[in-house]
């Protein structure tokens, strides 16, 4: 056990007890539903006799808050970013800067990435505002099946008038 009480666990989910395996909130690592899912899918996986175990990665674990506004994020925040010596650049949209976003009247709603700038690569991504939640996923996607490049968002095509613009937009 950890000096605050979760189970511990390697890369692999494996606990210290040879054939014992852990996850979900036990293991403080993702507590989040969607994040046990994760988790589960590594250890069944990683269980199997004769197969190549897969390190977990919790790099592109989404997280939401289902508040009004709702508020959604992945990856990196500016303080992480600066306390790791992480070199980033902000891009940032209002929704209102959007056609869907000035139908609907929003005028606190952000969409603000953290961008790698030698690489043009996603550090991080934070929505507030309506379907917050929603729209992270197109960033985690990104994130995690494009290498996290920004042109997989940038260079694709979205339908006008919706919200996915602005997530587009603020790249």
């Amino acid at each position: 056990m950890s000096e605050k009480g979760y189970i511990e666990v390697n890369e692999f989910m494996e606990t210290s007890v040879p054939g014992v395996w852990a996850l979900g909130d036990i293991v403080g690592k993702a507590p989040f539903k969607h994040g046990a899912n994760y988790e589960a899918r590594h250890v069944i996986e990683n269980m199997r006799e004769g197969g190549a175990k897969k390190a977990i990665d919790y790099a592109t674990m989404p997280h939401a808050i289902f508040s009004s506004p709702q508020i959604a994020g992945v990856g990196l925040t500016e303080e992480e970013a600066r306390e790791k010596g992480v070199p980033y650049e902000v891009r940032r949209r209002e929704y209102k800067k959007t056609g869907f976003g000035k139908a609907i009247e929003e005028d606190r709603g952000f969409v603000k990435y953290l961008i790698d700038p030698a690489g043009d690569t996603i550090l991080g991504c934070h929505i507030m505002g309506p379907h917050a939640a929603i729209l992270i996923h197109e960033v985690v996607v990104a994130m995690s099946a494009a290498g996290g490049k920004a042109s997989a968002i940038r260079d694709a095509v979205h339908i006008h008038p919706a919200l996915s613009e602005l997530v587009q937009w603020a790249l």
